[in-house]
């Protein structure tokens, strides 16, 4: 599965994504290898955030990852694979020039967001 378009002199890509009222937001780094690799992540909430280079409490790790026909999900969970952090379900859609993207994201005992992504 192409995430992104075929780019040879890349190997990444991205995917930013925000609540519409800026309360929460993830930024995604793809691999660009079949299948949906998820190679850096960061979340932010308020003033709280986790991510892939982060350890202990901050900490986030890949559990599970998928994409097929513009739908992806991503789990996240602490570094020890204990607990899930945040549940990510984007899909994207495209009509000639026209695309939409967007999803939502649950985080147990924190909160639930829809989201409107971009991809660069």
């Amino acid at each position: 599965m192409a995430l992104f378009g075929a780019v040879p002199a890349h190997a990444t890509g991205g995917i930013a994504c925000s609540s519409p009222d800026d309360i929460a937001s993830v930024e995604i780094t793809i691999g660009r290898v079949p299948g949906l690799a998820v190679v850096g992540a960061r979340i932010d909430v308020g003033d709280r955030y986790w991510a892939m280079s982060e350890t202990g409490d901050k900490a986030l790790t890949v559990s599970q990852a998928f994409g097929s026909d513009g739908h992806f999900w991503i789990d996240f969970t602490d570094e020890i694979v204990n607990r899930v952090v945040a549940e990510l379900r984007l899909h994207r859609v495209d009509e000639g020039d026209d695309t939409g993207f967007g999803g939502t994201m649950r985080m147990p005992d924190i909160g639930a967001w829809t989201l409107i992504c971009f991809e660069g």
